[in-house]
């Protein structure tokens, strides 16, 4: 299988198949063969599954949501601690929406939840942990390292690039004791 992306500018949306061949023919008898001199390199994801791409200034793949079943396995034990992370942030913010990315994790997939159009928090299934990534904005980055958490999250604030977005920090969730620190993470973020 090829490796890369799929790029053009143009406004269509295709459904490819996930075979490098396959793409770029569809791709050349959609935009022409003309066309096909502005395919910078071709994608095509491990999954069998077929994936909607929309061409415009670069590319935006949305591929479908791991089953319960693949998430479950990769997880093991460690799926009472992701059903638990999102019955907290459900409880707490109401309706959630759940964008799945791809992700050069060993899963592939990441899960993004989101609050209408703020992002709240990445959870990635790993063998046996559910990995977080929150950005933090100044405010809340500060609020952070003068709260209660435990040291470590504290050091992963301090050591995080400063960006425009804020202060990203990643790191796993092995046990279902560690929950109050995904939920007072995003707390400091939702309250700033």
């Amino acid at each position: 299988m090829a490796r890369g992306i799929v790029r053009a500018n143009c406004g269509r949306q295709l459904i490819f198949s996930p075979h490098a061949a396959t793409i770029l023919c569809c791709f050349k008898s959609a935009f022409g063969s003309s066309a096909a001199s502005k395919v910078l390199a071709v994608d095509s994801p491990t999954a069998p599954e077929k994936l909607c791409c929309t061409f415009s200034r670069g590319i935006t793949v949305k591929h479908k949501a791991p089953t319960r079943q693949s998430i479950a396995k990769t997880l093991g034990a460690a799926e009472t601690i992701w059903t638990a992370i999102l019955d907290a942030l459900q409880a707490e913010y109401g309706v959630l929406v759940a964008e799945w990315k791809i992700s050069k994790s060993d899963f592939g997939s990441m899960c993004m939840l989101k609050q209408k159009n703020r992002t709240m928090v990445y959870l990635t299934p790993e063998d046996g942990a559910v990995r977080v990534a929150v950005v933090l904005g100044e405010r809340a980055a500060t609020q952070a390292l003068a709260s209660e958490l435990p040291e470590f999250i504290k050091d992963l604030l301090t050591e995080a690039r400063p960006y425009a977005e804020g202060r990203g920090i990643r790191f796993q969730v092995r046990s279902i004791t560690e929950l109050p620190i995904v939920t007072g993470l995003i707390a400091m973020k939702m309250g700033n």
